[in-house]
């Protein structure tokens, strides 16, 4: 079994994962996702509240991650210490280059973020934002680092 596949195991079992995430997770889609949004809006509205919602998507929120955290935040999610040095190492010492057309560029570290492109890094992204729900008093319907934050209030004012 593959690292992420493990990572992934064991925190959908420890039930991590926000529940208003639908992004990188099994039979989660978008289609969940806005299905889930429209039942609380529904179940708002029902009980007398108005609904209005707010979108927030992060640009490259995937590239903004401080390797610094995710250690701490592992810890806090009990994960053994094993996995957690096998995690900073993946995020370690990582370096790029830019291609433009024939033109190469020298390789440059890289200090923050996670590895573009690998499911390894969608997991942990999910990881670093797993406690999204207790941040704010609503309710909220995610899809990887898009997010709808669903507002009730008794009137408009």
């Amino acid at each position: 079994m593959e690292a992420n596949d493990q990572i992934v195991s064991y925190s959908e079992e420890a039930k991590l994962f926000p529940q208003s995430q639908h992004g990188y997770r099994k039979h989660r889609t978008t289609t969940s996702a806005l299905h889930c949004l429209q039942a609380k809006v529904m179940e708002f509205k029902e009980m007398g509240y108005k609904v209005t919602l707010a979108n927030f998507d992060p640009s490259s929120a995937h590239n903004c991650l401080d390797r610094e955290i995710p250690d701490g935040k592992l810890q806090s999610l009990r994960f053994d210490e094993t996995s957690r040095r096998w995690i900073k190492s993946y995020l370690s010492n990582r370096r790029l280059s830019i291609r433009v057309g024939t033109a190469l560029s020298n390789m440059m570290p890289v200090s923050f973020g996670t590895v573009q492109g690998s499911a390894l890094s969608q997991t942990l992204f999910l990881l670093y934002i797993s406690d999204i729900e207790l941040w704010t008093n609503f309710s909220l319907s995610c899809y990887c680092d898009d997010t709808c934050a669903i507002v009730k209030a008794e009137s408009q004012d």
